[in-house]
């Protein structure tokens, strides 16, 4: 079998910046995380979630359908 899996990840890090004001050290830090691996440390994984949204057996034909947690068929 082959899964397609979708994974939602909420994370905080806390960071301490010298700025002129709020809006400036926002901005560094938005220029840090706009780098690529350029905001690294310690971060802390607060929830995260995932979603089987797709099932695949080659040999069995099409997938099943699969449904939501309300029981609904999901939808893309």
């Amino acid at each position: 079998m082959r899964y397609r899996i979708i994974v939602r990840r909420v994370q905080i890090a806390e960071r301490h910046v010298r700025a002129s004001d709020e809006e400036a050290a926002a901005q560094k830090i938005q220029a840090e995380l706009d780098r690529p691996y350029g905001f690294l440390g310690a971060w802390q994984t607060i929830d995260t979630d995932l979603d089987i949204v797709e099932a695949d057996n080659p040999l069995s034909g099409p997938p099943p359908q699969l449904t939501d947690r309300n029981g609904a068929p999901y939808s893309q």
